[in-house]
This record gives structure tokens, sequence and C-alpha cells, in this order.
């Protein structure tokens, strides 16, 4: 079975984040996954990108962007 980490947090007024440091030997990079929650009003938000560590995020609304992000990520299997 597959083990996983999360990371939660509050994007406001920025279109990037980044996950841990510690991810980059812990975890499969390409293989996250990302939940976005709009706060407040209405927002079309997508992951436009992924760059080492960092997530940038747009949406298709002028209202600036303010959403909770999960991220999942599955963590690699270690030799024995």
């Amino acid at each position: 079975m597959d083990e996983h980490l999360f990371i939660q947090g509050v994007l406001k007024g920025s279109k990037r984040f980044e996950v841990p440091k510690e991810w980059e030997d812990e975890v499969d990079l390409k293989g996250m996954t990302v939940s976005l929650t709009p706060i407040g009003t209405p927002q079309q938000l997508f992951v436009k990108g992924l760059q080492g560590r960092e997530f940038m995020i747009d949406s298709h609304t002028v209202t600036p962007i303010n959403c909770y992000y999960t991220v999942c990520a599955t963590k690699l299997k270690k030799e024995a």
C-alpha cells in the first residue's frame, strides 16, 4: 500500500506556492495532486503548472486569488 504526505494552506493575493523542500527526496513531485477551494467568491481556479516544488495557480476571473489548497503526494519507496 502506498504512503502519502499532505500539506494544506491558504493562498491569498498570490499565484504561487511551494511544497516543503524535504519533499524533493521523499515524494514523486510530478505525481502530486492539488485541490483548490475558493474563499469568499466563486473563482475558476486551476493549476497552471509545476516548476520544481512550486505550483503556479491561475483563475479565469478578475478577482484576486483567495483559496485553500491541499496537496497530496505519494511517498517514494525506499530500498530496504
